[in-house]
């Protein structure tokens, strides 16, 4: 009998993220292996509506205007369910960056 690996995400929280949930940083664990849709799931589930209309379109896939980084680097979200996180991965969901001149 084999017991299930436990996967530990870390996501830290920028800008309106960050005032919606009330903290800086956390940690989400699982049981076997995780995609970014269900880490996604589970943050809407655990912060509810707010976070939702924050992060999904009315499709309920993240939003185009933000920009999903995975260990420091931007992934491609337009199939979150195949998009494999592994156990001590960084998640950070940021805002659009305005700027120039």
């Amino acid at each position: 009998m084999s017991s299930e690996q436990k996967t530990i995400i870390t996501t830290k929280y920028f800008a309106a993220l960050r005032d919606i949930i009330g903290k800086r940083e956390e940690a989400f664990e699982f049981e076997g292996e995780v995609n970014a849709k269900k880490f996604l799931d589970t943050l809407v589930a655990r912060y509810g509506e707010k976070v939702a209309e924050f992060l999904l379109d009315q499709k309920g896939t993240l939003r185009d205007s933000l920009v999903m980084l995975v260990n420091g680097t931007a992934v491609d979200t337009s199939d979150l369910a195949s998009l494999k996180l592994k156990n001590g991965d960084l998640v950070v969901i940021l805002p659009p960056i305005g700027g120039g001149l």
